[in-house]
């Protein structure tokens, strides 16, 4: 068993607080705000919380960083809702926040895959897996139950060609 490296990362509310940070930071590399450099750092905080933390919590991180994402990039559609439809305001947050919360599913598996395989094999072979497990993860929320391949993190550097 690999030894407990929990302590390195502070409170679990502080780790918690880094990984939904790094979930907003996230949302900002995509259109509308094209800060597309923050992709290559937002998700640092997941990682190194998932390779620390036992799989469920980091599960529980990893959902809350992926739903925080969500609901940042998915902001617009509380307009979309407004305005296309009769629901009211504090309303049209209610499926933003479901949807949301589904789609952080798959920041959860993808950190459960982590937080195993660093518990398992050690953190080196932990981070050698992150790149695959994470464009699986994609691909399943792309292509699971009709697939939601929105937010993507290819998507985050569509203006930087060399990319």
């Amino acid at each position: 068993m690999a030894p407990d490296r929990t302590a390195r990362l502070g409170p679990p509310g502080a780790t918690a607080a880094l990984v939904a940070l790094g979930g907003g930071t996230l949302a900002l590399a995509f259109p509308r705000f094209d800060l597309h450099a923050l992709a290559w750092v937002a998700l640092v905080p997941l990682l190194l919380s998932a390779l620390a933390l036992p799989p469920r919590q980091a599960f529980g991180v990893g959902w809350l960083g992926g739903t925080v994402f969500f609901v940042v990039l998915l902001h617009w559609l509380d307009h979309t809702f407004r305005l296309y439809s009769a629901i009211p305001w504090p309303l049209t947050w209610l499926p933003i926040a479901a949807l949301a919360g589904y789609c952080g599913l798959y920041f959860g598996a993808v950190a459960v895959g982590l937080g195993w395989l660093a518990r398992r094999r050690g953190p080196g072979h932990a981070l050698l897996a992150a790149p695959p497990l994470w464009i699986a993860g994609e691909w399943l929320r792309g292509w699971l139950m009709g697939g939601f391949p929105w937010g993507l993190i290819g998507y985050s550097q569509y203006s930087v060609l060399p990319v």
